[in-house]
């Protein structure tokens, strides 16, 4: 086995071959690790583009000189040596997977920069999806900033200096076994080998060691209850009285669960006895599919019991959010939304006695509560079947209710346009911002719901959603500050005179568009956007958010290539549009007739609902005439943001006086 210079960067990983063996699964990464990936890379290389990044380890064993079988880390190796490539740092291919001549097709038709986009065959699918992933990740997104950083800048180049440093400061331990290693044992072992204990078990581990008597002796009666609530809490793709038992939920949350009725944990009762927690108790939540049916009584929205839902954010990072939004003037600075910092803030607030388990868990109950009935979470279908994962889900905002003795679950806000809008607004956000780290928006509403009357677990629905419009008003004013002025009929469209950022734009500038256009159609469109020329006749159909994350040229690059100056104005505002990687990838460079004729019935924001529009009614073309005239309309949108929304730049309140609806 070879000890020394274990320590690789990816350069020189890449100067050997590697075979990926049979036994192997295929390439399944999905977007968050691949995400999560280039993230923390970026962050290190913004940190110390100096300084040395480990992303792990790479087991293999040597084959001939240079060439290596993977035996552990070849999900990592495959992604790394696609981003290899698009940085332009492999000019050939180093991958072979054993025995699958279509995975060999699609790396031999990628590296030789040839068109892949027919390759259908479900061992591909994963790969082609993954190129769409690197290229369409925000890598900025995991810092604490409103920076927008794509792979690719507008001339679709990547940056030189990042690239270097992804080459020559991103280090993997490459480990070779010994030459009569037997891989399939060892691959077995390697692959059944036990997790490592996580941070938020061990601070539950933690505060519930806190937990004492007046006498200074282990509480063992509230010790088990916070252990319950804990554990009732963590489990986040769940509503939260779906997993704690029935006379729980009514002794918390009152009888019609609108209540919150929590003040302290409660001792146990002489009929009860009260016994240690073993360690094994303490790490291992209640398993809510043996609560939610026999127990709580539930029964969800639309009785659709073939759903599956999940959460928005994980159960450390939301921990994250309650220290921040109770414990940050105690911490002495900010406290970052990563949960990787989670021992190291509260090692800090106990140190100085400012954390207590029993606050602590009345907060973090609260706070749950509130979350599950006023941030939205996704719905899926549990015998759901599209190959396109963007789309593949629907939007939950649900609470219970008491009916006839029964639990059930209704929409929060009723069936009318009120949670409708609270829907849009929160799931513009989400899209717009949805890593699970350092998402301000819902620390921003968490905050909201902290000021709430403690007692009630109802909100108003307008004061809601225009708290939430407030917050996108000023991302809106961190993100786009470049101000411009329309474009004069005479004037000629360039990049120095217009929004004309391509796939740099910010995702988020294509979701508030789309929100303000919704927003303006579901007031009556009492301020005009749509009775201008470019929008005549055009009537909004009814639309719902979903993770488009590539940013689509309507008219094409290869479209223009013969059209006159066209690069000044191909990547300009007026002529893009936010779709989901699946159908940027089938779109390709297809004509704008192709496009409209084969997209117009889709679920499509407003912006790109207008623009296929648009395009049938000037007989499928869309030229720089029309690229200014949808932009100049984009601008007039854009600068009556504030009175489509109701509201101010430096206030939530204002707008209609009538409430349209409450949560109760």
């Amino acid at each position: 086995m070879e000890k020394d210079n274990m320590n690789k960067t990816i350069a020189q990983i890449f100067e050997a071959r590697y075979v990926i063996p049979l036994y192997q699964r295929n390439f399944a990464w999905r977007e968050e690790q691949i995400a999560q990936l280039l993230q923390d890379v970026y962050q290190a290389y913004k940190t110390n583009p100096n300084g040395n990044y480990f992303i792990g380890s790479l087991v293999v064993k040597k084959q001939h000189e240079e060439e290596f079988e993977v035996i552990d880390g070849q999900q990592r190796l495959t992604v790394l040596s696609l981003i290899m490539k698009l940085l332009g740092m492999n000019a050939a291919n180093k991958l072979f997977y054993d025995s699958r001549p279509y995975v060999a097709e699609f790396l031999e038709a990628f590296y030789a920069e040839r068109d892949f986009s027919a390759l259908n065959h479900p061992t591909v699918a994963s790969l082609k999806k993954a190129v769409d992933i690197i290229k369409g990740t925000n890598l900025a997104e995991e810092r604490d900033t409103d920076e927008a950083v794509y792979f690719y800048d507008r001339d679709g180049k990547p940056d030189a200096d990042f690239a270097q440093y992804f080459a020559q400061h991103v280090i993997l331990v490459r480990v070779e076994v010994p030459e009569d290693t037997d891989v399939s044992a060892y691959f077995e072992i390697m692959n059944n080998r036990g997790e490592q204990l996580q941070e938020h078990e061990i601070l539950k581990a933690l505060f519930i060691g806190e937990i004492k008597d007046e006498k200074d002796q282990y509480d063992l009666g509230k010790q088990q209850a916070f252990s319950v609530i804990w554990d009732a809490c963590s489990q986040m793709d769940y509503h939260i009285e779906k997993v704690l038992k029935k006379e729980q939920s009514v002794l918390y949350l009152g009888e019609n669960f609108d209540e919150f009725r929590f003040e302290e944990l409660p001792t146990m009762s002489e009929k009860q006895t009260a016994t240690a927690l073993t360690i094994n108790k303490i790490l291992n939540p209640t398993n809510p599919a043996e609560t939610a049916d026999d127990e709580a009584g539930g029964g969800q929205q639309n009785n659709n019991e073939d759903a599956k839902y999940a959460a928005i954010i994980d159960f450390p990072n939301f921990l994250m959010h309650i220290f921040k939004a109770f414990y940050e003037k105690e911490y002495g600075k900010p406290v970052p939304l990563d949960a990787k910092y989670m021992l190291e803030v509260f090692e800090q607030l106990n140190q100085k006695k400012m954390v207590k388990p029993e606050i602590f868990i009345g907060q973090l109950f609260r706070m749950r509560v509130f979350f599950d009935r006023y941030i939205v979470k996704t719905m899926v279908a549990k015998n759901e079947d599209n190959e396109d994962e963007d789309e593949n889900f629907a939007w939950s905002l649900i609470r219970p209710d008491n009916k006839e003795g029964d639990m059930v679950f209704v929409n929060t806000f009723g069936d009318g346009l009120a949670q409708q809008r609270v829907v849009k607004a929160l799931t513009m956000l989400q899209v717009s911002f949805r890593s699970r780290k350092y998402k301000n928006w819902l620390q921003t509403a968490l905050r909201w719901f902290a000021d709430q009357p403690k007692a009630s677990l109802c909100i108003d629905a307008e004061a809601y959603w225009k708290m939430l419009d407030k917050f996108a008003l000023d991302r809106f004013d961190a993100i786009c500050q470049q101000q411009y002025s329309q474009i004069g009929e005479a004037e000629v469209l360039t990049r120095e005179n217009s929004m004309s950022d391509g796939v740099g734009t910010p995702h988020f500038l294509f979701n508030f568009i789309d929100y303000l256009y919704w927003a303006e159609h579901a007031t009556g469109g009492q301020h005009g956007v749509f009775d201008n020329e470019a929008h005549e006749g055009f009537r909004l159909k009814d639309f719902d958010f979903k993770y488009w994350n590539s940013v689509e040229h309507h008219l094409s690059r290869q479209k223009a290539e013969n059209l006159e100056h066209s690069e000044n104005y191909i990547d300009n505002l007026g002529n893009l549009c936010l779709i989901s990687r699946g159908a940027n990838s089938r779109l390709n460079d297809r004509d704008v007739k192709e496009k409209v004729m084969t997209y117009a019935t889709s679920n499509m924001g407003s912006n790109r609902q207008i623009i296929y529009s648009l395009t049938e009614d000037n007989n499928y073309e869309w030229k720089e005439e029309n690229i200014k005239a949808h932009y100049n309309a984009l601008l007039e949108l854009l600068g009556k943001r504030c009175e489509i929304l109701g509201c101010s730049k430096s206030s939530s309140k204002g707008g209609a006086e009538e409430n349209t609806g409450k949560s109760d």
